[in-house]
């Protein structure tokens, strides 16, 4: 009988961090064909503070919001 081969070349034998890959988010390569970082670290970094940012600014608007109004006693009109 033939002998069978199979050559595989997915990177199994080295570690890790020694493979190759690309950023796993879309929205990282995104930010890094921009140029506005240059590793998938960085990227999730910024995306990590963009959204303490943005959640910050959502609870500042919610109380700003729903925050009862501050009413001037002698202004009030009392019916």
């Amino acid at each position: 009988m033939s002998e069978l081969r199979f050559i595989e070349d997915d990177n199994r034998g080295l570690p890790r961090k020694a493979r190759v890959s690309g950023p796993k988010s879309s929205f990282a390569a995104f930010l890094i064909r921009k140029g506005l970082v240059k590793s998938e670290r960085q990227a999730n970094i910024l995306m990590v503070i963009l959204a303490l940012i943005m959640a910050g600014a959502i609870v500042y608007i919610n109380i700003n919001t729903f925050s009862s109004p501050v009413v001037d006693e002698d202004s009030a009109v009392i019916l």
